[in-house]
């Protein structure tokens, strides 16, 4: 396959952000296939993307060798915690937690799958196999904290759902793991306020529990 030019190139044996996520995210999995379309300037918008994106991304090999790392993953691993860094190697505390994150990837086959790393904050890995031909199969892991208020993107819930905005937060509330309680509270509402709120989501989308609320809200989660 032809080569971009935009691959990473190890500087004094340290990383550079590179665009290489960017040809990674536009290659199919499936054969046959096209070969990748990248415009002259598509490299200079992936720098800046692997710059300031919030989000952690680093492609690592089996051995968790770092090949490529964003800026939010080098200042993650730069705080020395239990995720850091080490001779461009990925290093996690307790090293056993290496071992587990090993084998869950060596498992995944040709499917992206998700590993929890139970640190000071919860971390969830999605890791997402990419293995070009006749190279050494990497995996793409993406870091997400579990405690970090935007953790999840909703899509327009409330106009999908036909919902009033005061039913659309109520919603987005209960959603994230609020009780009635604490969602009227957070809102500046009596509870009683709050839970009419809820009789009319409810009725709204034809659910009578949290779980049938669930099962119709998470399609429009992301993350």
């Amino acid at each position: 396959m032809r080569r971009t030019g935009m691959g990473p190139r190890p500087i004094a044996g340290k990383m550079r952000v590179s665009v290489t996520l960017g040809d990674l995210m536009l290659a199919p999995r499936l054969l046959p296939t096209p070969a990748p379309h990248a415009s002259a300037e598509a490299a200079r918008y992936f720098d800046h993307r692997a710059a300031i994106g919030r989000t952690p991304e680093m492609l690592v090999g089996a051995e968790l060798d770092v090949l490529w790392a964003n800026a939010a993953a080098l200042s993650l691993t730069a705080r020395r915690g239990q995720i850091s860094l080490g001779d461009n190697r990925l290093v996690l505390s307790p090293r056993r937690q290496e071992d587990g994150l090993r084998t869950f990837l060596a498992g995944l086959g040709e499917t992206a799958g998700v590993w929890v790393i139970p640190a000071e904050e919860v971390w969830l890995v999605r890791a997402e196999p990419v293995a070009p031909a006749e190279a050494p199969r990497t995996w793409l892991l993406t870091w997400q904290a579990m405690n970090r208020p935007d953790r999840y993107l909703w899509a327009d819930i409330g106009a999908h759902l036909r919902l009033t905005p005061s039913e659309t937060r109520i919603l987005l509330s209960l959603l994230d793991g609020s009780t009635v309680a604490q969602t009227a509270a957070d809102l500046s509402v009596s509870v009683q306020t709050a839970r009419t709120h809820v009789r009319r989501i409810y009725a709204k989308l034809g659910v009578g529990n949290r779980e049938q609320l669930f099962a119709v809200a998470l399609p429009y989660r992301w993350g």
